[in-house]
């Protein structure tokens, strides 16, 4: 007998939103067939990939596995539209490259989860390519060096970083950022990065 069991988590992140999302991260179990069950063809882009954040912080404190875990589920070349990331889990917007102009949403939460498809309108539509970045070009060791700096220019009473934001400032400017979102009980704001690390704006 074979016992599968799947959890698809759902997802939409539209602009710059600051919402929280989750989810239930997709799960298999093996099953206790025959000594020798036959194997079923499952095609590149289903097969998990997993991957665990570090401890204790999560992917605040090492979020250098995440491009390798999207890029063995998504293939090469990974162009971003958008990285949300939260301690636990990150939520991927990519171009497929195999479909160029066809741009999907991945979850990582222990597994990378099957894409869904996101519908594009306005400026991302009509110029996609000005809005993707690769993600060769961003220093993802740089994460943990944010997150401190960040909760220490933003001293808000009982406040942590909730999640961080990579992508394009379209319509602002064109230049890649971080925005590393800091939030408490009385009071919340951001600051804003460069791909090299170095501080572009605090939001307060």
């Amino acid at each position: 007998m074979v016992v599968l069991a799947v959890g698809v988590g759902a997802f939409r992140l539209v602009g710059w939103s600051d919402s929280d999302t989750s989810a239930a991260p997709p799960s298999s179990f093996p099953g206790d067939g025959p000594a020798t069950p036959p194997t079923p063809a499952t095609p590149a882009r289903t097969t998990p990939v997993r991957t665990a954040p570090a401890a204790p912080g999560g992917y605040f404190s090492d979020a250098t596995s995440l491009p390798t875990a999207f890029t063995a589920k998504i293939g090469k070349p990974l162009k971003i539209l958008q990285l949300v990331i939260y301690p636990e889990y990150a939520i991927l917007q990519a171009e497929d490259p195999g479909k160029k102009g066809n741009v999907d949403r991945y979850m990582l939460r222990g597994n990378v989860g099957d894409p869904e498809p996101v519908q594009l309108a306005g400026d991302e539509k009509d110029r996609l390519d000005q809005h993707l970045l690769p993600v060769a070009s961003v220093d993802f060791s740089l994460v943990p060096k944010m997150v401190k700096d960040a909760r220490a220019r933003l001293r808000y009473e009982g406040a942590e970083v909730s999640h961080i934001i990579l992508d394009r400032g379209i319509p602002f400017f064109d230049d890649i950022v971080w925005r590393v979102y800091v939030s408490g009980p009385r009071d919340s704001g951001r600051v804003e990065y460069t791909t090299r690390g170095q501080v572009r704006k605090v939001y307060r």
